[in-house]
């Protein structure tokens, strides 16, 4: 998120943002990325694969994949 997003919500809304409005921000932000990263072209070859010739010379199918880790710290 821009680092004047509190300013441009004051702007609009004529009051500051709550950490509330913040967190939901970065969740729609996030959501955004994934779509955009997700589209019709890698969709199809998460599907099917994409055909390319490795360093090896031969040539195979790979279907790319993103992977995550995710963790929850507790507090200490």
């Amino acid at each position: 998120l821009p680092n004047n997003l509190q300013d441009q919500y004051m702007s609009i809304f004529g009051k500051p943002s709550t950490s509330q409005v913040y967190t939901h921000c970065k969740c729609e932000l996030i959501q955004a990325i994934w779509a955009l990263l997700l589209d019709e072209k890698f969709m199809h070859a998460y599907q099917y694969g994409m055909v390319i010739k490795c360093s090896d010379g031969i040539t195979h199918r790979v279907f790319p994949r993103f992977f995550t880790y995710s963790a929850d710290y507790p507090e200490k």
